[in-house]
């Protein structure tokens, strides 16, 4: 099969894949050119062969981690990304070959692809962007210094596109897209990302960038404009708590009931009477 597998290689004129899925077929090919000759009696053989068992063989490593702040898990030296619902949380993964399955307790969460790291590197990454976009978007600075920047792009093209803007020389400005004319405040360069993966499409989104910034019309407004995004929630208000009387703590020493509604609402006056005092004054207790 080795030797095979060589010549379909040498055959094929280099040993690149794009996908997995490629190299999958490739190796398809060549055990149905091996098995071919073996069909007759490999059918006369299922003839006596047993049912399988009701359960798959346990072809798996079953692991114990905690999702870090970053929302991010490590095994293998390869980090991989989860969402971020997970983080600070412990999950069980079932590490396959080619495959993590993650678990929440008996809850199924997600299926990440695994990833394996060229030989020398200390670790290797496997993110996905989806997972970690709202975050970024909530802190878009750490996109310059995130150490696995490279793998936040969806792929070449927007890659070299972000080295373009960073070759300006404003490094703040190429991640914040910021222009004065753009009057909308320093919004990211993250937002664009944002729109590509919530609202629109990275092929759509990159396309908008490219021509706005062949204008040098590229500003985050006309992004907004152009593929209507929401606005942003904003903050919710502090709540306001209103200050009950102090006094009301007093028939807890007397004994005595509250009264005129100790439970009532202090009246600004009466709020701001007991706030000049350290401590409320309490009735003399009575005698023994």
């Amino acid at each position: 099969m080795k030797r095979r597998l060589e010549q379909k290689l040498i055959l094929r004129g280099s040993c690149d894949f794009e996908e997995p899925a490629e190299y999958g077929e490739l190796l398809a090919e060549v055990f149905s050119a091996l098995n071919a000759r073996r069909q007759r009696r490999y059918e006369q053989e299922l003839e006596h062969l047993s049912a399988l068992p009701a359960f798959r063989f346990a072809d798996y490593e079953l692991l114990t981690v905690r999702v870090r702040s970053t929302s991010t898990i490590e095994e293998r030296q390869v980090v991989y990304s989860v969402p971020p619902s997970l983080i600070g949380r412990q999950v069980a993964v079932l590490l396959h070959h080619d495959r993590l399955v993650v678990y929440l307790g008996r809850d199924w969460v997600c299926q990440l692809p695994r990833a394996y790291g060229d030989s020398g590197e200390k670790r290797a990454w496997c993110i996905d962007l989806e997972h970690l976009i709202d975050g970024l978007r909530a802190k878009p600075r750490a996109l310059l210094h995130c150490r696995y920047q490279r793998h936040l792009f969806p792929d070449q093209r927007w890659w070299d596109f972000w080295q373009h803007l960073l070759a300006g020389g404003d490094h703040d400005g190429a991640a914040r897209l910021y222009t004065k004319r753009s009057g909308v405040g320093r919004r990211p360069l993250v937002e664009a990302l944002y729109v590509a993966v919530r609202v629109a499409s990275f092929e759509l989104v990159l396309a908008f960038l490219q021509k706005a910034h062949q204008r040098k019309a590229l500003s985050l407004s006309l992004l907004q404009q152009r593929f209507r995004v929401p606005p942003r929630r904003s903050a919710l208000p502090d709540p306001v708590i209103p200050q009950h009387l102090l006094a009301s703590y007093d028939h807890l020493l007397s004994g005595s009931p509250l009264a005129g509604g100790g439970s009532g609402l202090a009246t600004p006056a009466q709020t701001a009477e007991t706030r000049a005092l350290s401590q409320p004054l309490a009735a003399a207790l009575p005698a023994s």
